[in-house]
């Protein structure tokens, strides 16, 4: 797996992303980083207070639901994902790497349009 995740091209990019928690209410986490594959999640100490709360554990394997922006951050899609990688750190922030579970034609033209507008952008 590690190998096949290096082989997919990363971009920069520096968005806000709703995570749900389990009491459906999103929190929000900054970006930077997303690929075609998955994306990697900054998530605040409050944001991971809250989730914590709503019952989620931020652990490896966890399934979990974000709203993903378009290009222009006008209409969120939600998207279903797992955790691969959640780090705590010092200041009580995670760094969440969320691989997406979710490739309908759809979420797949979302996440295609976005990645070609942040290259556009660089």
């Amino acid at each position: 797996m590690r190998e096949l995740r290096r082989q997919i091209e990363r971009y920069r990019c520096d968005i806000e992303v709703g995570v749900i928690g389990n009491n459906g209410e999103a929190v929000i986490s900054e970006t930077f980083d997303i690929s075609e594959e998955g994306i990697n999640l900054m998530l605040p100490a409050s944001s991971v207070m809250g989730l914590l709360e709503s019952g989620l554990n931020l652990v490896n394997g966890e399934i979990i639901e974000i709203l993903l922006p378009n290009h222009d951050q006008t209409v969120d899609m939600q998207i279903s994902g797992s955790i691969v990688h959640a780090k705590a750190v010092v200041d009580g922030s995670y760094l969440i790497g969320f691989h997406f579970l979710d490739f309908g034609e759809e979420t797949k033209s979302h996440i295609a349009d976005l990645i070609k507008q942040l290259e556009l952008n660089l």
